[in-house]
């Protein structure tokens, strides 16, 4: 079973997961279009990377 998605850190739209045509995954938001910067190997690495959020001051 997958995580579930984090919104977009950018502007809290919706995101979701792409498969590219090389087999790689990646997570975009469907709101911004701001997207992951580097494919992951497996959908379940490109969520757990989309879903690390910086720890803002706390």
């Amino acid at each position: 079973m997958t995580d579930e998605l984090k919104p977009c850190p950018f502007c809290d739209g919706e995101s979701d997961v792409a498969e590219e045509y090389s087999g790689k995954y990646f997570i975009y938001c469907s709101e911004c279009s701001v997207e992951q910067t580097e494919p992951s190997k497996t959908e379940e690495e490109a969520i757990t990377i989309w879903n690390q959020r910086a720890n803002n001051g706390g």
